[in-house]
């Protein structure tokens, strides 16, 4: 079976625990990230410098930071690597903008996928008939969220602008990350709203909803789904956490009505 990849994106665990204390240094996040319908996995590394922005024990600002750094996402099909600015100026609030180099490749037998067009048929069983190439592009995203708590209930809202450019193409290919066509030069927007409750200091459950609109064929993906997520305190890192989502496609090209897991863990680390 072919790889679609990660089509799923979860929120910034930080937020939803209990905080640790914010301290100024060099940071380092590895995320690893599976998904079934379609199947993915995904490696989604940063290093960067972590600066607070505020001293206050106030809940609206105890959080305040800014972070800037590297990033790097690893597929089978393509590598993306550039930086990032993450600002969270107020609690309920942040921003992060993304700039990336994306290269596809055909080493492990996946690569870029050219396709006729936006209605064109890219079922897993096509897509194995498609030879892949290697093409490079850019990847730009810029990500406001909100962030609301009221006791132990949580809820999120993510709007994240993506925009992808392949140099030295004309036409369509396969989007391996989000399992969709796109043109050479195209944009789409993800709505990613979360409600969750907090059971303990470690453990959260949860609902997730989650909308993709591609501006240029107006391709649309709608899912709905439960969480559940675990953030244990762990020796000699910073944080780590553990995320389930399960659920099923409202909408989707191929997907609509059948059910998907994706999982995810990651660990953050001061380095100095």
């Amino acid at each position: 079976m072919k790889l679609g990849y990660i089509v799923f994106l979860l929120c910034a665990f930080s937020f939803l625990f209990s905080q640790e204390k914010l301290e100024e240094g060099f940071y380092t996040e590895q995320i690893l990230s599976g998904s079934v319908n379609p199947l993915g996995i995904m490696l989604d590394s940063k290093f960067y410098y972590e600066i607070p922005l505020s001293k206050s024990e106030d809940i609206l600002f105890k959080t305040t930071k800014v972070d800037a750094g590297l990033i790097n996402k690893f597929t089978p099909a393509d590598d993306s690597i550039g930086i990032f600015l993450f600002i969270e100026p107020i609690a309920f609030f942040d921003l992060t903008l993304t700039g990336m180099f994306q290269y596809t490749f055909d080493a492990l037998g996946y690569g870029f996928l050219k396709v006729d067009g936006p209605q064109a048929d890219y079922s897993p069983e096509v897509q194995e008939k498609i030879k892949p190439e290697n093409k490079s592009g850019w990847w730009f995203i810029a990500e406001p969220r909100l962030k609301v708590q009221f006791g132990n209930f949580i809820a999120l809202h993510t709007f994240s602008f993506n925009y992808m450019e392949k140099l030295d193409y004309y036409g369509y290919y396969v989007e391996p990350h989000y399992d969709l066509i796109m043109k050479e030069k195209g944009s789409f927007i993800i709505n990613d709203s979360y409600a969750m409750y907090q059971l303990n200091k470690t453990l959260m459950v949860g609902i997730n909803y989650y909308n993709l609109f591609v501006l240029d064929t107006k391709y649309s993906s709608q899912k709905i789904a439960g969480l559940l997520a675990w953030e244990p305190e762990v020796q000699f890192v910073s944080s780590f956490f553990a995320a389930l989502l399960v659920g099923s496609y409202l909408e989707d090209h191929y997907y609509k009505g059948q059910f998907f897991v994706a999982i995810q863990a990651g660990i953050k680390e001061r380095i100095f």
